[in-house]
């Protein structure tokens, strides 16, 4: 009997080993355990990278609709260079972690910013590279939930809703995070 082939990787070699690298460093920089949550805005603050929910940015009220209605996190830089996420508070706690972990991945791997302008709101969420963002993904949800963290409370007994409430996470970014870091494969179980 033939084995099943593997699906080839979406990303370069080592690029998933780099992920949890990068959530391993900045916490031990802020002293944090790995099976501990590194909050989104403690890592933003520790990057220096200010977070502005959308209706505190200097917008029009009808470009801030826009904003809404078409994305959750953008990422821009003010004048001198400095990085700002500007994020959709309207999105419950766990997506909004989610999206400024995301914006914080495609800093950390160098990705260009979104140049944002009024002519540009609309079609933000539409103008991407699609590889950037698959590998902001990947990193953000690392960042959020590393698989040793992840593989410690499952060890423990902890069920996806309990992990998802420790990592302030979704109970889709733990299946998420369970099923793209092979436990499958070592037989771990989420329940």
């Amino acid at each position: 009997m033939k084995k099943p082939k593997r699906k080839a990787s979406p990303f370069r070699r080592g690029f998933i080993k780099e992920c949890e690298d990068y959530a391993h460093l900045y916490r031990e920089d802020m002293g944090i355990a790995i099976h501990e949550p590194l909050p989104a805005y403690k890592l933003a603050e520790n990057m220096n990278i200010e977070l502005i929910r959308f209706e505190d940015f200097p917008l029009h009220q009808s470009e801030i609709g826009c904003l809404h209605n078409s994305i959750s996190a953008a990422t821009v830089r003010n004048k001198f260079g400095k990085p700002l996420i500007l994020y959709n508070a309207r999105h419950a706690d766990a997506r909004t972690e989610s999206n400024i972990m995301h914006e914080i991945a495609h800093l950390i791997l160098n990705h260009d910013t979104v140049a944002m302008s009024s002519a540009t709101y609309g079609e933000a969420s539409r103008h991407y590279d699609s590889q950037m963002e698959l590998e902001a993904e990947r990193l953000g949800s690392i960042l959020q939930i590393p698989t040793l963290g992840l593989k410690t409370h499952l060890r423990q007994g902890k069920s996806k809703s309990e992990i998802a409430l420790h990592f302030g996470a979704s109970e889709k970014m733990v299946l998420f995070r369970y099923n793209t870091s092979g436990f499958l494969r070592q037989r771990l179980f989420l329940s």
